[in-house]
């Protein structure tokens, strides 16, 4: 994989986008770089972007660590491995546009449920189920954020961001291990997620300043509005494959 300059640039911008947004909100850098790195180089996608996704996810783990909830978190992403086991076996027997459709139309109603203002409470068995779910959704359409997003909406801003960033993180290493064992992980990819891993961070500084100016009630919109986003671009993918 032989990147130009203008490539890596480009690359790196669509990744400090991406860590920007996800910094602020609390998740949506893959929904956010993916599309623009695979228009850059098919691939940069998916190891590149996660290898970077992980350093963007352990600054957002370390920065807001005051409130992470171990008991919870650690349910969810042990939740996560039987779901990404579930995932691998669905994926054998049913066609994998009728799980994406499955899963969108679920992550849609789950949004229109919060919209009602149901309030639901993170305990470890509704984290350890919401893992499951992203675990599943990971596995069978690349995007496991707005099972632990629609969890954690009603958390505050510093709360919701730490867990989202450490069950990221979890999910990262897994992804890159797994890509690393099956040799999809080459080092040439390796380099071009450090290069990447350079724009995650300038995004997660933008974002660190201008967290003052992001008022705490702009949050769960924004969380509403990337899920519903990632619904529609897993319809999207489903319908057009």
């Amino acid at each position: 994989m032989d990147l130009t300059t203008t490539q890596i640039l480009l690359a790196a911008s669509a990744v400090a986008l991406g860590a920007l947004v996800q910094s602020l909100v609390g998740f949506g850098q893959a929904l956010v770089a993916a599309p623009l790195l695979f228009l850059v180089h098919p691939q940069l996608v998916p190891g590149p972007i996660l290898a970077s996704s992980l350093v963007v996810a352990m600054l957002n783990t370390w920065y807001n660590r005051s409130g992470l909830r171990f008991r919870e978190l650690g349910a969810a992403i042990i939740g996560m491995v039987p779901g990404s086991i579930v995932g691998a076996l669905l994926l054998k027997l049913l066609p994998q546009q009728a799980l994406s459709i499955f899963f969108a139309g679920t992550i849609l109603l789950a949004v229109a449920i919060s919209i009602s203002h149901l309030h639901i409470t993170p305990t470890r068995n509704k984290m350890f189920a919401a893992g499951c779910v992203a675990g599943i959704m990971g596995t069978t359409s690349a995007i496991n954020g707005p099972p632990m997003a629609l969890m954690l909406q009603h958390e505050q801003a510093g709360r919701l961001r730490a867990n989202l960033a450490g069950f990221f993180t979890a999910a990262n290493i897994v992804g890159l291990t797994t890509l690393s064992s099956s040799g999809l992980m080459q080092a040439e990819h390796w380099q071009a997620g450090g290069y990447m891993a350079l724009g995650g961070i300038i995004g997660f500084t933008a974002a660190y300043k201008l967290r003052g100016h992001f008022r705490p009630e702009w949050l769960r919109p924004a969380l509403l509005f990337l899920c519903s986003m990632a619904a529609c671009v897993v319809l999207l993918r489903a319908f057009s494959a």
